[in-house]
């Protein structure tokens, strides 16, 4: 996966209803072994 922001904010706004939308997807590092 190249952009897993642009992935799970897809995933986000097609399944799931919100009052205002995010203003950043996740915050952390998927690089880092901190999982």
């Amino acid at each position: 996966m190249t952009d897993a922001d642009a992935f799970w904010g897809e995933q986000a706004d097609e399944f799931l209803s919100w009052f205002s939308k995010w203003d950043k997807v996740q915050d952390g590092d998927y690089n880092v072994e901190n999982a």
